[in-house]
């Protein structure tokens, strides 16, 4: 979906007469979320392949902890403090 949206507005802005330096910007933030979404499936990928069969893992219960404004908040700007989840140094993990 992301990558189709990413089609969409790349064809609009082809049709409109190009987009200038502040719309390339936002571009680049557009192709960073894809980016970054396409990482999350890969991982995810990763690790579904060396779990066992026999571990359950209910994804039901643990999305309905993710909210639609926090999610668009962090994907539209990471300096958004979170309020709900613990505090972390950025320099403690990192994702990829």
């Amino acid at each position: 979906m992301v990558e189709d949206l990413e089609h969409v507005v790349g064809h609009a802005i082809s049709v409109g007469g190009g987009a200038r330096a502040e719309q390339m910007l936002e571009l680049q933030k557009l192709d960073h979320i894809q980016q970054k979404i396409l990482g999350v499936a890969d991982f995810l990928d990763a690790l579904c392949e060396t779990m066992s069969a026999d571990w359950l893992v209910d994804a039901k219960s643990a999305s309905r902890c993710v909210l639609l404004a926090e999610l668009g908040a962090r994907l539209g700007d990471a300096n958004i403090p979170s309020d709900d989840g613990p505090s972390v140094a950025p320099e403690t993990y990192e994702l990829f």
